[in-house]
């Protein structure tokens, strides 16, 4: 799967899986929704929602479709599409699907210096790895009533 979803990446310039998806592939952890061949795949972990894609080589064959009616009579109702690309959209629209929410991904494309100190007492620093605890604290504070980062660990 970890295969397809590289190709799929290269093809759409977006990643098809998050990064918490990924990560189960690599390490082997449970999954709640695992289909796949080597043309079309969906998965998903604990109550997050299905993530599938199809090879870009054999889409607009019913391929998705198939996969998408299969999760549907499965129970499955929710799905994240990586990228808003047109095709998710039109396949989603096709079967009644709408967007519930939307992703945002925000990042900082200057550089803070390597130590800073303020009046206030506020010190800016590189990351270090005894920070973890600090951060998952600070997310989990942030995003309780998320329905992913708030659990992040």
């Amino acid at each position: 799967m970890l295969t397809l979803a590289h190709i799929v990446s290269n093809h759409d310039g977006v990643a098809p899986l998050n990064e918490a998806t990924t990560l189960a592939l690599t390490n082997g952890s449970p999954l709640r929704v695992s289909l796949f061949d080597e043309v079309v795949a969906a998965v998903a972990i604990g109550d997050a929602p299905v993530e599938f894609m199809v090879h870009p080589r054999y889409r607009r064959q019913g391929r998705g479709t198939a996969l998408l009616h299969e999760l549907l009579s499965l129970g499955e109702s929710q799905f994240w599409a990586h990228g808003n690309l047109p095709a998710a959209r039109n396949l989603a629209a096709s079967q009644g699907l709408e967007a519930a929410r939307t992703l945002l991904k925000l990042q900082l494309t200057t550089l803070p210096p390597a130590l800073y100190a303020n009046d206030s007492g506020v010190t800016i620093r590189a990351f270090r790895e005894d920070d973890v605890a600090a951060i998952l604290d600070i997310n989990r504070d942030a995003f309780s009533s998320h329905p992913e980062q708030g659990a992040m660990d």
